[in-house]
């Protein structure tokens, strides 16, 4: 079992000006170098061309998106693949290097141009259909010219007012004409002719009556027959926006190119920020970075391809520096992802993930405590990776939910948990051989699953008080592991023997001396931190005060009972699921088809839930019960300069 992090030593690359390019081409290719910044005298200009690169990268992404809205709709299993480029490194650089992807962004600015603006002038003319369409029946042109001294004003009163507005008409403004034109709402659309000299008259009457009066554009025509016209138009120009928008939908031939254009240049950008960080002389420049000591005769062979004049020297880090952490597991790389969410472990700190892995995968498994459930989250896990070709980088997630399903596929068959299916319900081919697997049955017997769930607790705990004894030991720093961690993992193991010995779980003759193996070991843990106390005075009581660590150490122990909860929520969700599917089945003529909604629906749910509860409580135990006895965390991930990409995935092996 691996435990020990990869060695990070720093470097110096020191070379040409004149191969400074393919030199950072190729670091950025072997992906093993983290560039550290150092002063450098061409900072401005190196900084204008990473602006200019972010422009190109959001040209880029603007074009992408706009073809995204218009390309033909893919179908199946391949809209979920249309996204991934599988290519080699040479290919990609040669169709970046030759595809005019500037061409492809001024057309797609170009029609967003004329998209938008045939869409705003529908939206234009649809308001103003909107204003006029009340007018319909309007029987003169809005702004045709009246005889001198008249005016009209177009209004918009309540139904029930316009008799009363009509005899005020008629009554105070005789030289005036009240004309109706269409009813909405309860609400009549009208107009009133009359003399300017009127005006003050009539507005007065307005605000009386809570008259409103409406603006209408000036038109050279009626309303009817401009509405007709406004309608021809949008037809016009939504014939024209579709035939755009297929415009648009064909530039998505283009869309590969420009994905394979976007990483490319985002390489170039990344290789121009770390330039910044180099230093330089008229006619040689130099890195300074961190590297696996692994990897440094890879990278002198590479380097050696392009040019014999550079050199390459370890150099120590100085007091300030602390080197960036890199894993290197192999059989539990895949939760390497759960310690990330912790973070990085120091780098004189053990990795933590080998350690982890085995715990977690059998807590998981204890959560779900269904071997259906199981095959399902295994089987999903295994085929997401193989249809979606998922990179080895990003595989670390699907990985644990793997090795999870399949402990929860042994133990669900242990405890008898199959889609919460009592075994007594099974077809009888089944029943034999599913019943001769079972062991316990959670549901009858909780407490041995709650025991089972603390013995775990208490083995992992020890577990971690042993790994910290043992590194300490492995570091030269023997006396701190032996009066600290080491005394607390005898005096815990003496105490749970003296325990299980006056229970009767162990031989009584193995009581009296753990009890007094157990005082032994307290006296040792007060002497030795009233020794590491500078105020002697002080130390005792401190000593003492110290043995109180005993009940957060039980209390951790206590934190596994948890898994007892989350197996049987798992188990007594799918029984009700069952349940319910079965009363539904009862229904006349939909029975089948609602019971099998139901079975669908709520296994999928408590699946879902489930498993998300399991991954969530496994990894805080590890979190806060395990990983705090060994270490501390805090470091830096080790994030060597590579050819990063959003849309591409390399298929050289």
């Amino acid at each position: 079992m691996c435990s020990v992090l990869a060695d990070i030593v720093k470097i110096k690359i020191t070379a040409l000006e004149k191969e400074h390019d393919e030199i950072l081409k190729k670091i950025q290719e072997l992906e093993v170098v983290q560039i550290e910044s150092e002063k450098d005298g061409g900072e401005e200009i190196r900084s204008h061309i990473v602006s200019g690169l972010d422009y190109n990268i959001a040209e880029l992404r603007f074009a992408l998106d706009f073809i995204a809205l218009y390309k033909p709709p893919q179908k199946g299993i391949k809209k979920f693949l249309e996204s991934g480029i599988f290519i080699s490194r040479k290919d990609a650089i040669k169709t970046a290097e030759s595809f005019d992807y500037q061409t492809v962004v001024k057309e797609s600015k170009d029609l967003e141009e004329q998209i938008n603006k045939r869409v705003n002038l529908i939206d234009k003319n649809n308001s103003e259909i909107n204003i006029l369409r009340p007018w319909h029946s309007l029987n003169i042109i809005p702004g045709k010219e009246l005889p001198a001294g008249y005016k009209i004003s177009f209004i918009l009163l309540s139904e029930k007012s316009v008799d009363e507005f009509s005899d005020n008409i008629s009554r105070d403004l005789p030289f005036s004409a009240f004309e109706k034109t269409n009813i909405e709402n309860q609400e009549l659309y009208s107009y009133v002719i009359h003399k300017e000299e009127d005006e003050d008259k009539l507005k007065a009457l307005f605000e009386t009556m809570q008259v409103r009066e409406m603006e209408l554009p000036k038109l050279d025509m009626g309303v009817s027959e401009y509405v007709e016209n406004l309608n021809n138009k949008i037809k016009e120009s939504s014939t024209e926006l579709n035939d755009l928008k297929k415009e648009a939908g064909k530039l998505s031939r283009h869309e590969r190119e420009l994905k394979i254009v976007h990483d490319f240049l985002s390489w170039q950008k990344m290789r121009a920020e770390n330039e910044q960080k180099e230093g330089k002389t008229n006619s040689t420049f130099t890195i300074y970075g961190w590297i696996d000591k692994e990897n440094i005769d890879e990278l002198n062979v590479s380097l050696a391809q392009i040019t014999t004049l550079y050199h390459i020297e370890e150099i120590g880090a100085n007091d300030e520096e602390v080197p960036p952490v890199k894993f290197k597991n192999t059989w539990s790389k895949p939760f390497e992802s759960v310690t990330s969410l912790y973070g990085m472990p120091q780098p004189s700190e053990p990795d933590p993930t080998p350690f982890l892995a085995p715990f977690f995968t059998l807590f998981f498994g204890l959560a779900i405590t269904d071997a259906g459930y199981g095959i399902v989250l295994a089987l999903i896990s295994y085929l997401a990776v193989k249809i979606f070709k998922i990179p080895k980088e990003d595989r670390g997630l699907f990985g644990v939910v793997f090795w999870g399903g399949i402990a929860s596929v042994v133990l669900g068959a242990v405890f008898g948990g199959w889609f919460g299916v009592e075994l007594s319900k099974m077809p009888g081919f089944l029943r034999g051989p599913l019943e001769s697997m079972q062991i316990l049955n959670p549901l009858e017997n909780p407490i041995a699953i709650l025991y089972l769930s603390l013995v775990l607790g208490i083995i992992q705990v020890l577990f971690g008080l042993g790994i910290n004894t043992w590194w300490q030991i492995k570091k030269g720093k023997i006396k701190s592991a032996l009066l600290g961690s080491g005394l607390w993992l005898i005096g815990l193991i003496s105490l749970l023997v003296f325990a299980a010995s006056s229970g009767g779980l162990l031989p009584v003759a193995l009581a009296v001396p753990f009890k007094y193996l157990t005082l032994l070991i307290a006296v040792g843990i007060v002497v030795s931190k009233w020794m590491a106390e500078k105020n002697k005075l002080l130390g005792l009581p401190i000593g003492v005060l110290g043995l109180y660590d005993v009940v957060g150490y039980f209390s951790d122990v206590l934190s596994y009972s948890r898994l007892l909860a989350l197996g049987l929520t798992t188990s007594i969700i799918g029984m009700v699921v069952n349940i319910v599917a079965g009363l539904a089945m009862e229904m006349p003529f939909v029975g089948w088809l609602a019971g099998l909604l139901v079975l669908i629906g709520g296994h999928v749910f408590n699946i879902g839930i489930n498993a998300l509860g399991a991954f969530i409580h496994s990894g805080r135990l590890q979190y806060i019960e395990f990983f705090p006895k060994f270490m501390e965390g805090g470091g830096r991930a080790f994030q060597p300069m590579k050819m990063e990409s959003k849309y591409i995935q390399f298929n050289e092996k």
